[in-house]
């Protein structure tokens, strides 16, 4: 977990600044519209950064999401692109 996630650290708690990106996360799209779930993070192998995640959103298909196109992180991730967007991704 990169240092930028911690908002306060003592011997007795953690407090993060924001909530961590897991998969099984519901994602949608910036109109709230479901998109799918999270079913895979894409680290970077050295810094252990978030670079993209994987939204399943079906039985097979799957697409890969940069880092870049998340708007929003809760219990729910935001994408800034709408469904239509999305379904045009490669």
């Amino acid at each position: 977990m990169s240092s930028d996630y911690i908002d306060k650290f003592t011997d007795e708690t953690l407090l993060l600044s924001r909530p961590p990106i897991r998969t099984d996360v519901p994602v949608v799209d910036i109109d709230g519209h479901k998109i799918g779930k999270i079913s895979r993070l894409v680290r970077h192998p050295d810094t252990n950064e978030l670079e993209s995640i994987e939204v399943h959103d079906g039985i097979i298909h799957s697409k890969i999401i940069h880092k870049s196109e998340i708007w929003g992180v809760g219990e729910k991730i935001i994408l800034k692109l709408t469904k239509e967007e999305y379904k045009n991704l490669k």
